[in-house]
């Protein structure tokens, strides 16, 4: 960096611009109509000359982008995924798609990390497959090549421009006459009215590298002039903005020098306007005032010093135009700034900044005669003075965000406010006293404070304001002072809210206990709320407003315990009773259930032989002492204990539990008698063939399980658990000639239990033979439905025990359908397996034929791929299909 460029840095404090000419990376130079430019790299890039270029692509109906980073991507996987993020935000690629890409759309993609193999990459559409783009693998790499080289020099534009021109001629875009050629000259071989003909155009060092694109041209086709003439534009367009920036800068030196001369801030005009709006009655505002002047002079003598330097520097009039016309925008900027509103103002708004006059005007003030004499000076020589530049090259991201007209603007804004608080604390007072005057109508009686002492505090303060209003004339105090007011008047308008919830939860708690409800925690609850009323009351007082905030949370909380309270008490109490009445209704049912069925079904059953009702004795008097105690007792203790005078609701609830857990088992005892009646009933008539059927379920059994010598020999003894099934059978035989029901039947249970065990223990045998062939490959699944069903028909072994009567005939007929799925599920995996190993038998024997056949196949169709496939790998190739096209990176 050379020794000016260090100087000019010296120059700048308080963030200013520090380097404005020497090493701004490239910026962007306006939106272009025919492409999508992305230059993210800090090599200069004319982006007019490129926009140009890829007009012929444009003009035929095609999208173009040209991106230019210097990331360096670790892999072509990395800069292929940069790369498809950038052609989607440029709308050509869809991410939400497999390689969803525009049709008609072109991309030149580049990173000046030029050693990469992937350095340079081109993405096109479906329009351009088959062209020669697509099909010229040599002309394609040429032009990479080229583009990859131009940039490793440094002449980016150069590359791209060239790039997109010799992709057009490649395709057959129709192009303009102008072509890019060698460095440092321009060649019209055919003649110009401009360059005779074989004349050679020196490019001379006018915009360091920017506006000949860093390259030379070669004019085809005669008479136009192509990019040449673009960069002729260019470059009298910079000049023209040149100009004007410089012009206006001289201004705005002028017009600031003429605000802030006087040497001290006191001085200074707008510091005798703030004084004479009363801005030196607040010495922590006079203070911000001086800093703000102080530090806007200091940087309008550092901004003198740098348009001399600019001005006058030999090194710096040597710059490229760009670079010099970058240096002074950022010199205008150390006037705007960054903040956007000041960046942005029109002409008359800059001139209305400078102008104080106009602050006066706004709020009617009253100055000197002499103060207004200089600000009608002023006033007349800036009128329509031009201030406004709009900037091409230089962005302000390092710049002081106020900059000097923001300093300004902010001490105009500080007397604007002086002179607007003259007229506004009068009205802000007025306006606070009458809201003062609505809230003493909203204070709640319930607080039980006096709306003189309720608003105490704030009376005072308004007294005060009144004071700084009339007597010490602190205008923008009073505003201050209000709005502290205000705020408080806001807590107030707060405490009305929460009162009307604390009087809505204070009337149904009085609702509750009028009643007669009495909950035992209630009255520590309205003690704490007494407490807190009687703390908001004392803060209210002594004025001491910020704490009633607090205060109401406290309030609010405690009041809705208190209100809980209460109506979990209630609400406990009618649940009690709801249960009382719901016991009442089941205890009614049980005793008509043992006066009209259960005594009834009691001395029919005792007409059988003691062993059928022996164990149910005493059943029926236990039942009935139970409701007759419930009756005599229980039920109006309950309703004592749960009534207002007593209300133990919580030894009621759990003697409720009690309750209903004592007619529940009296049911149990009911119930019993009446399924003993049903059995005895039943066995008298089915028990004789229920005893057959399980003989037939132990000859059934017997077949089953028995290993038989070729199918036709026992080979073993029975299970001996099927003799003691049949013994039991014979046992239920003898009871039930005797009339003892209960045990026959017991007997017969037991006999069906052993022929249950025995049965399903050779089914889960058989089970397990039939999953192996179902879960054989060459049964491709086959039986696994019937298997599943067989599984879940056979019946576990503590389910058997538990079962009784019905339940255990329902087991065996489940164990008989389990047993038919399981031979379901055999046949079908056997028969796939079958016609697998015939297919695969089948197969082998043509494989000699087939082998042959497809060696030829492969031979031929290998040696017509090859090439395809080179072309594949080395291009990077991307190719599938979707609704928009897809797309080839090359």
């Amino acid at each position: 960096m050379s020794s000016q460029s260090s100087y000019v840095r010296s120059l700048f404090l308080l963030g200013l611009p520090l380097a404005i000419a020497l090493d701004a990376p490239a910026s962007a130079q306006g939106i272009c109509p025919y492409a999508a430019l992305q230059i993210d790299s800090i090599q200069y890039v004319d982006q007019a000359a490129v926009c140009e270029a890829a007009k012929p692509w444009a003009d035929d109906g095609y999208k173009v982008l040209v991106f230019l980073t210097d990331a360096r991507p670790e892999t072509e996987d990395a800069w292929f995924n940069l790369l498809d993020s950038v052609e989607a935000e440029a709308g050509l690629r869809d991410l939400t798609q497999t390689d969803s890409f525009e049709r008609a759309a072109i991309a030149l993609e580049a990173t000046t990390a030029t050693d990469l193999p992937y350095a340079v990459s081109i993405t096109y559409g479906e329009t351009l497959y088959n062209t020669p783009l697509d099909t010229d693998d040599a002309a394609l790499e040429g032009i990479k090549r080229s583009v990859r080289e131009k940039i490793a020099t440094q002449d980016a534009t150069w590359g791209l421009t060239a790039g997109l021109q010799e992709m057009a001629a490649l395709v057959g875009v129709p192009t303009s006459s102008a072509e890019v050629g060698g460095p440092n000259s321009v060649t019209s071989p055919l003649g110009s009215s401009d360059i005779g003909q074989g004349t050679t155009v020196t490019a001379t060092n006018d915009s360091g590298g920017a506006i000949m694109a860093g390259g030379w041209l070669t004019l085809l086709g005669g008479g136009t002039v192509g990019i040449v003439a673009l960069q002729r534009r260019r470059r009298k367009q910079l000049n023209a903005h040149l100009e004007t920036l410089q012009n206006r800068i001289a201004n705005l030196l002028m017009w600031c020098e003429q605000l802030l001369t006087g040497g001290a801030p006191e001085n200074t005009l707008p510091y005798q306007l703030f004084s004479e709006s009363d801005g030196e009655r607040y010495p922590e505002l006079t203070q911000q005032v001086k800093t703000r002047l102080a530090e806007a002079r200091q940087a309008l003598d550092q901004a003198f010093q740098i348009h001399a330097h600019l001005q006058e520097d030999p090194h710096q009039l040597k710059l490229p135009l760009v670079k010099r016309v970058e240096a002074w925008e950022m010199l205008y900027l150390a006037f705007v700034g960054k903040y956007d509103r000041i960046l942005n103002m029109s002409d008359d708004e800059l001139r209305t900044l400078l102008n104080p006059a106009i602050v006066l005007n706004k709020h009617q003030t009253q100055v000197s005669q002499g103060l207004v004499s200089h600000l009608e000076a002023i006033q007349g020589k800036i009128k329509d003075t031009p201030l406004k530049v709009a900037l091409k090259q230089a962005k302000p991201k390092q710049i002081d965000h106020y900059g000097i007209l923001g300093r300004i603007e902010r001490v105009d804004h500080t007397i604007g406010h002086l002179q607007w608080a003259v007229t506004a604390a009068p009205e802000t007072l007025a306006a606070t006293r009458a809201r003062r005057q609505t809230l003493e109508t909203l204070l709640p009686n319930s607080l039980g404070l006096p709306a003189i002492e309720a608003f105490c505090g704030i009376d005072r303060c308004i007294a005060a304001a009144e004071t700084t209003l009339n007597r010490d004339r602190l205008y923008l105090k009073v505003v201050e002072d209000c709005r502290n007011i205000e705020q408080v008047m806001n807590w107030m308008a707060t405490l009305s809210e929460t009162f009307q919830r604390y009087d809505d939860q204070q009337a149904e708690i009085q609702a509750i206990t009028q009643v007669g409800y009495r909950p035992p925690q209630l009255h520590d609850h309205q003690a704490t709320l007494e407490h807190i009323l009687e703390q908001l009351r004392q803060q209210l007082r002594e004025g001491s407003y910020y704490a009633i905030s607090g205060l109401l949370s406290q309030l609010a909380e405690a009041s809705s315990q208190a209100q809980e309270t209460a109506t979990v008490w209630r609400d406990h109490h009618q649940h009690n009773q709801h249960a009382l009445k719901d016991l009442t209704a089941e205890h009614n049912r049980l005793v008509s259930l043992s006066q009209q069925k259960a005594t009834a079904a009691w001395q029919t059953i005792q007409q059988y032989p003691a062993s059928n009702w022996t164990d149910l004795a005493s059943a029926l008097d236990d039942a009935n002492q139970i409701l007759q105690q419930a009756h005599e007792k229980t039920f109006p203790y309950l309703h004592q204990q749960n009534d207002f005078p007593v209300q133990a609701l919580a030894e009621v609830s759990q003697e409720i539990e009690t309750l209903k857990s004592q007619l529940e088992n009296a049911e149990i005892l009911l119930q019993s008698i009446l399924t003993r009646q049903q059995l005895i009933q039943s066995a008298e008539v089915h028990l004789s063939r229920e005893l057959a059927e399980v003989e037939t379920y132990i000859q059934q059994t017997t077949q089953f399980v028995t290993v038989r010598f070729l199918g036709i020999f026992a080979a073993g003894q029975p299970d001996p658990r099927l003799q003691e099934a049949q013994a039991e059978i014979d046992i239920a035989r003898h009871r039930a000639q005797d009339q003892e029901y209960f045990r026959a039947c017991a007997a017969r249970d037991q006999a069906l239990r052993l022929v249950l065990f025995v049965y399903l223990a050779k089914l889960v045998q058989e089970a397990g033979r039939v999953r192996s062939l179902v879960m054989d490959f060459d049964a491709r699944g086959q039986g696994r439905t019937d298997l599943d069903q067989a599984t879940k028909l056979m019946t576990h072994d503590a389910a058997i025990r538990q079962a009784t009567g019905q339940a255990l005939f329902t087991q065996y007929a489940n164990a008989g359908q389990a047993r038919q799925a399981l031979q379901t599920a055999e046949r079908l995996a056997r028969k796939a397996i079958h016609r697998t190993k015939a297919a695969r038998k089948r197969s082998s024997s043509s494989s000699s034929y087939s082998t042959s056949s497809s060696r030829s196949s492969s031979s031929s169709h290998r040696s017509r791929s090859s090439s395809s496939s080179r072309r594949s790998a080395s291009s990077s190739s991307r190719r599938s299909s979707s609704s928009r096209g897809s797309s080839r990176r090359r």
